[in-house]
């Protein structure tokens, strides 16, 4: 066989398995690639042509909001006003096509001027329009897919807000979307037609749904709609509205379906676009890339063929060269030499070029190796310090940090020098022993059992533990469990970091003794205002019951609650200032006596105010504001409704409740009647009227509470 052949059936043969291998994944994934590249296409082009058209009613939707005179048509309340402006306008992009629908609304969601339908002026439909409560709330603007009770189509609502920011109302711009179908079909060609969801028309109303009807039929649990494609119930009923892509038969004819599911502005499926296109298009674009790639592929081998002919001509040239100058050799014979010397034919191609370049190729080959030798070593000596570095890694983690191992039963498999050091116990007392050796018996068992639930069905879990030294003694660690494994992924045994958190627990009690040590010591302080008034300590605690069941009711979280409660018993430690002849006087105050009494509340302030302390600031603002009124005729500053704080608003009420409920010096308790009486006249008032019907609303709560910590044992009235 001829030398120069051998590389054309090789290029040739190799040429022929790429193109059948090519082609056939091409036959086998074309399709599948020709029908996804489709439906982008059509979906593209489906969603640039309903941005087209919602921005169109996007941009009249935000002229009309924030138009002065549809504005000042909500100020006055006057709906003339936007009908007198606004019906030119609807006649002309009604007349046009451009929208279907311009209906203004107030709070929540009122019709206030509907110009597809004036009997709907004044009702409300937030049932249907949860867009309108929407953008009222949110002051956004929104564009959406909408069902409503007339028609199909999508909607452009914005807020109408005044010059400061609030909300005036909103507007809804509406256009039908029965256009899509034609639309779909004279870009590309492809037939379309639109699907409803049946249970998305249950907004509309009997009359618009018979309307909307006349022209659609009803498969099943879906409305067949507008169509550029003759397609019958039967078919309809064959498809999975679920899948993207699908192939259908319509009338005896194959085709591929792509469905767009049409989102409304609850999230839900209110329909679908459907376009369909033949099988016979992805037939046609499939043969025109098999002709394509087969010219290309020819061309290609025929290229490759040629450039390589031409190199082998010249390779075979030079070795029959060299072949020949060689056996001349061997014959001693130099005249063909000495010719080509003479003739200065002696080129690269000769035998001293090709010797010189062997040369040259072992010269270059020994530096190369030189090179590597250097870079070998130096990435050898590059490991050895990384294996050091590792080595002292590891050597501190041991010492350090508190970490353990164990098999599938819980026996110590490894140990930390760490965690020895702490628990007292050696590296040989452990291994070999289960891990509860090191359990305090004050940890309740089934926390135990809580985590190695978790670790036997191979979860982490982090937990806060109390540890059993060797010696009896104990420490705390923050502990991460994790389930353990080797090098083939199978489930070994369980390893365990721990933080010594022994420190952090001590300060943690010492803290909470301290807050319990001050919560008692402002407790006991406010009960000397009291005693100095002839007053019981039930008073305080009485006071302190109330404010927490009022913040509570009042909605404040069960933290601020709880400070007002700790803090309500300081509201009268202002008295200590005040001489005991003015406390305990049971007859009425001279007027001098009376401004002397009322800077009780001033002088606890000064007393409490500009601590660090939550607790004793709380009770600053307790003292300072608890003789204010809601109407402003209380003191000592005159604060009126919310200049006084919530703290104060509550404690005034508590106070006086139980100051009217208990005997005193100066007078007997009342009857529950007359109280009850009093607190009505003083909502609004002395009261902020949400507490003295809080109050009302819990009244057999705070009578518990009263006959419970009663002076007497047992209330009375």
């Amino acid at each position: 066989m001829n030398l120069l052949n051998k590389p054309l059936i090789i290029i040739s043969s190799f040429a022929l398995i790429f193109f059948i291998i090519t082609e056939s994944f091409t036959y086998y994934f074309g399709q599948e690639a020709a029908k996804n590249k489709a439906y982008r296409k059509d979906h593209l082009i489906l969603n640039n042509l309903i941005e087209a058209q919602a921005k169109n009613i996007q941009i009249l939707a935000g002229i009309l909001s924030s138009d002065k005179r549809v504005k000042e048509a909500y100020l006055q309340n006057n709906p003339e006003i936007i009908k007198e402006y606004v019906t030119p306008i609807w006649k002309k992009v009604k007349d046009e096509q451009l929208t279907y629908e311009i209906h203004f609304f107030k709070p929540p969601a009122i019709s206030f001027v509907n110009f597809s339908n004036f009997k709907s002026i004044g009702k409300d439909v937030s049932s249907v329009r949860t867009d309108i409560e929407w953008i009222m709330t949110s002051f956004k603007a929104s564009t959406h897919a909408l069902m409503c009770k007339s028609y199909a189509g999508f909607r452009a609502t914005n807020p109408i807000l005044d010059d400061n920011g609030s909300i005036l109302g909103g507007l809804s711009l509406g256009k039908k979307i029965d256009w899509i179908p034609e639309a779909i079909t004279s870009r590309t060609k492809h037939k379309s037609f639109l699907v409803y969801e049946k249970e998305s028309t249950n907004s509309l109303e009997k009359k618009y749904y018979e309307n909307f009807m006349k022209d659609k039929e009803l498969v099943g649990n879906y409305i067949l709609a507008d169509k550029t494609i003759d397609i019958s119930k039967d078919e309809i009923r064959h498809i999975d509205f679920t899948k993207k892509i699908q192939s259908i038969l319509i009338a005896n004819s194959r085709y591929y379906l792509n469905i767009y599911p049409i989102i409304d502005f609850n999230k839900n499926i209110m329909g679908y676009v459907c376009t369909v296109t033949k099988l016979e298009g992805f037939k046609e674009i499939f043969i025109k890339n098999i002709v394509k790639n087969f010219i290309l592929l020819f061309l290609s081998a025929l290229l490759v063929f040629l450039v390589t002919r031409y190199r082998i001509i010249n390779l075979l040239k030079q070795i029959s060269y060299i072949e020949n100058t060689t056996k001349d050799i061997k014959k001693r014979d130099f005249t063909l030499l000495r010719e080509q010397l003479n003739n200065k034919v002696l080129t690269s191609k000769s035998l001293i070029a090709l010797q010189n370049n062997v040369i040259n190729m072992g010269l270059e080959l020994e530096k190369q190796y030189i090179n590597l030798e250097d870079k070998v070593r130096e990435k050898t000596m590059a490991l050895n310090n990384k294996n050091d570095e590792l080595e002292a890694l590891v050597s501190s983690y041991d010492k350090n940090v508190m970490y353990s191992s164990t098999d599938l039963d819980g026996i110590i498999t490894d140990v930390s020098t760490a965690f020895c050091r702490v628990s007292g116990y050696t590296r040989k007392e452990l291994i070999g022993k289960n891990h509860n050796i090191v359990r305090h018996p004050d940890v309740d068992v089934k926390e135990f059992e809580k985590i190695w639930e978790a670790l036997v069905q191979e979860k982490s879990v982090e937990a806060e533990l109390k540890n059993l030294k060797k010696d009896g003694g104990s420490f705390w660690v923050k502990t991460f469990f994790a389930p353990e494994y080797d090098n083939k992924g199978k489930h070994i045994g369980y390893t365990s970091i721990r933080d010594d958190i022994t420190d952090e627990k001590e300060i943690e009690a010492l803290q909470s003794e301290i807050k319990e040590t001050q919560k008692e010591l402002v407790f006991k302080m406010g009960t000397i205002g009291e005693q100095r008034s002839k007053e019981t300590g039930n008073h305080v605690r009485r006071v302190a019951e109330y404010s927490k069941m009022f913040a509570l009711y009042y909605g404040l979280s069960e933290g601020d609650a709880e400070l007002l409660k700790q803090a309500s018993p300081m509201h009268d430690i202002g008295k200590v200032g005040i001489s005991d002849d003015i406390l305990n006087k049971p007859s009425k105050f001279t007027d001098n006596e009376m401004s002397i009494m009322q800077t009780h509340a001033q002088q606890g302030f000064d007393m409490l105010n500009g601590s660090k302390r939550p607790l004793l600031n709380t009770a600053a603002i307790v003292a300072h504001q608890h003789h204010e009124k809601w109407d402003g005729s209380g003191y000592p500053q005159g604060f009126k409704a919310t200049q006084i704080h919530i703290y104060g608003r509550i404690t005034a009420i508590a106070d006086v409740f139980d100051a009217l409920s208990s005997d005193r010096v100066y007078k007997k308790a009342w009857c529950d009647e007359d109280i009850f009486v009093l607190f009505k006249e003083e909502r609004g008032k002395h009261f902020e009227p949400k507490l003295v019907d809080i109050f009302f609303d819990h009244v057999d709560k705070f009578l518990d509470v009263r006959d419970s910590l009663s002076d007497k044992g047992k209330d009375s009235k």
